[in-house]
């Protein structure tokens, strides 16, 4: 996500009509805490429901995958169906991450989503079975950006 932002300041081409997640990294140091202390996001492709379910059988979870995708006739493209772009998205999973912290948002069968507070280096963790107060860092933090992030795509703390 830095990589557009930094050829074209490298190239001194104003990016203002623009918009991008990444910044130049041309202005990063190990000093400025602006880039210390930022958020980074990560997603995955959706899984399928018996992926989910810990259901490993490939047949099964193939054919339940291609239950999601149509052929455009015409081009002879494969595609999601548009219909079910709602239940791909809700079976993402997703992550805010911020120095050593991680907020995963982890998809469950049921209604709801799991989210898992973890400290990457020391393995700390727990799950948030509410949304934390804003002013409760990393936690509050990291649930703030990841909702901005994917605005109406998570779903409430599973309990």
């Amino acid at each position: 996500e830095d990589i557009a932002p930094s050829i074209l300041d490298a190239l001194d081409v104003p990016a203002t009509m623009l918009r991008f997640d990444g910044r130049s990294l041309l202005t990063a140091n190990d000093t400025n805490t602006e880039w210390s202390d930022r958020v980074r996001f990560t997603e995955t492709d959706f899984n399928v429901p018996l992926v989910l379910a810990g259901e490993m059988n490939p047949g099964a979870v193939a054919a339940q995958g291609a239950e999601f995708y149509a052929i455009e006739p015409t081009s002879g493209w494969l595609h999601l169906k548009p219909s079910l772009m709602p239940e791909v998205l809700k079976l993402k999973e997703r992550a805010a991450i911020q120095g050593p912290w991680i907020l995963a948002a982890l998809p469950t069968l049921g209604v709801g989503t799991r989210y898992l507070m973890i400290h990457r280096e020391t393995g700390e963790g727990r799950i948030l079975s509410d949304p934390p107060p804003p002013t409760e860092v990393p936690a509050g933090t990291l649930w703030a950006a990841l909702h901005d992030r994917f605005p109406g795509e998570l779903g409430p703390p599973s309990q």
